[in-house]
């Protein structure tokens, strides 16, 4: 089929299209194992000592369509699959084709973006509507050219944030579900982020440029996503942890001002957690009514509480009101000269009459001291004594399942780079409602490896569930490794 027949063909189907399908690999070896040509297992995409490989003869026009090596990188795994489902990593993506899908819906890209960070930052210029299908989220102009240029919505997926500035790699960036835009600061040229050889990570022997690489924090889930996006970055702060599981039990997510957990009784679905009290506010005794019309008043004990001034209150009404602040627990204090705080139940509020006008009221990062207190470090493999030299890694059978679906996690533990036997990790995972389940794996066997099929979790599809692996050392301190991988139901 020649060039020109090739395009017009893929045309067509382009425009009746909509992509309905996402499939995720399933190799069941460690990261860096590779699989011999006659193990009879299974299909793994890592092949031996192979960096590149050809784009498999199913994929070759629409890779061509989508823009070929230049858009998309190399391809960096063989392709894989079944007879009628097959998958094939570029650096850029990850290529799926369903034989069994109506002719127009066969090709399309998995959404590997949703393990990523949708890059909840600061936006810049003018961002452009594009249509309604992509909800409140905007396409950047710099990245408009090259996004219709894919084919738009049906091959990018539907956006994840607007676009934003991320400082730690210099670069302007937008996450979509099935593809990131980027552009670095010292060019104008707009690339693809290596989204294929992040998700690949070691099963694929390919090191993307560092420039490309997305961020591997993943995508808030709901019902924390939905809450954020009404209170407002700039209320909550930028996410400092999780979503993960607290010592008390409760799915929550720290930001730099405000942490919510997973309150089911909640009409939204989500609480905030009472910092104040939490990093040793103390709460101040209720006084008697302020005449001060500008002030609001909340009674606690009889004719005692607390007055709020009005241009507080307003603020909090625009930003979930008392559902999020909790009452007040102290009147307004000076810091230092200029510098005012007053308290709530669950966050305290800053004014700094030096800052500009509109910047002079803004919530205390109680989320940062928080973390301090409650998040726990993680165990260092190279500084603990009593873990001294071992190493752990985890990974899934399959990086999507549907909620119908086995998924299989795997451990290996190592010490010193030899396999241990008989230890017993412990899985934990955080379910969307807010529970967790808790197993032991079985004991590691004489190649230090152990697997675990978790039953399958009933939720939406596109839904991150965490978990955490710890074992545990003979101090009795934890050393602990978490992942997550996606519910992925098929239309």
């Amino acid at each position: 089929m020649n060039a020109a027949r090739k395009t017009a063909w893929f045309t067509v189907l382009i425009i009746l299209s909509q992509l309905l399908i996402a499939c995720g690999g399933d190799d069941g070896l460690p990261r860096g194992q590779v699989r011999g040509p006659n193990d009879q297992t299974g299909y793994s995409f890592v092949a031996p000592q192979q960096s590149t490989y050809p784009v498999d003869p199913v994929f070759e026009d629409f890779y061509e369509y989508l823009g070929g090596e230049a858009r998309l990188g190399p391809a960096i795994s063989a392709a894989g699959g079944s007879a009628s489902q097959k998958q094939q990593f570029v650096q850029a993506a990850l290529l799926v084709y369903d034989s069994l899908a109506p002719e127009s819906e066969r090709f399309g890209l998995a959404p590997l973006g949703r393990q990523f960070n949708s890059g909840q930052g600061r936006t810049g210029g003018t961002l452009e509507i594009l249509d309604g299908t992509q909800g409140n989220f905007r396409v950047s102009p710099e990245f408009l050219s090259l996004y219709e240029a894919i084919g738009g919505a049906r091959f990018t997926g539907p956006t994840l944030g607007e676009a934003r500035y991320n400082p730690d790699k210099a670069r302007w960036e937008q996450y979509f579900e099935n593809l990131g835009f980027y552009r670095l600061d010292q060019d104008e040229q707009v690339r693809l982020m290596a989204y294929g050889a992040s998700a690949c990570d070691f099963r694929c022997r390919y090191r993307p440029p560092a420039d490309s690489l997305p961020n591997r924090t993943g995508v808030m889930p709901e019902p924390f996503a939905g809450r954020v996006k009404v209170l407002g970055q700039s209320f909550t702060g930028s996410l400092l942890v999780g979503p993960r599981m607290a010592a008390d039990g409760q799915q929550e997510v720290i930001f730099e001002n405000l942490v919510l957990v997973i309150d089911r009784s909640s009409l939204v679905g989500v609480a905030a957690r009472p910092l104040p009290e939490v990093v040793g506010i103390q709460s101040q005794p209720p006084v008697p009514r302020d005449p001060d019309p500008l002030m609001v008043f909340y009674p606690l004990k009889g004719n005692l509480g607390h007055n709020v001034p009005q241009y507080f209150e307003t603020y909090l009404e625009q930003h979930g009101g008392l559902a999020v602040s909790g009452l007040p627990t102290s009147e307004v204090t000076v810091v230092q000269p200029g510098f005012y705080r007053q308290c709530f139940t669950n966050l305290c509020l800053d004014f700094d009459l030096t800052a500009a006008e509109g910047n002079q009221l803004f919530p205390t990062p109680l989320g940062a001291v928080y973390r301090d207190i409650a998040v726990e470090p993680q165990v260092s493999f190279e500084q603990t004594q009593s873990l001294e030299g071992i190493d752990l890694q985890i990974w899934e059978g399959r990086t999507f399942v549907s909620s119908e679906e086995i998924q299989q996690v795997h451990v290996a533990v190592f010490e010193d780079g030899l396999p241990l036997k008989n230890r017993e990790p412990v899985i934990s995972l955080a379910l969307p409602d807010g529970s967790q389940l808790r197993y032991h794996f079985p004991p590691t066997g004489e190649d230090g490896l152990s697997s675990l099929s978790l039953p399958a979790i009933a939720a939406s599809s596109g839904t991150l569930i965490a978990y955490q692996v710890c074992l545990n050392g003979l101090a009795g301190e934890k050393a602990c490794v978490s992942d997550n991988f996606m519910i992925w139901n098929h239309p």
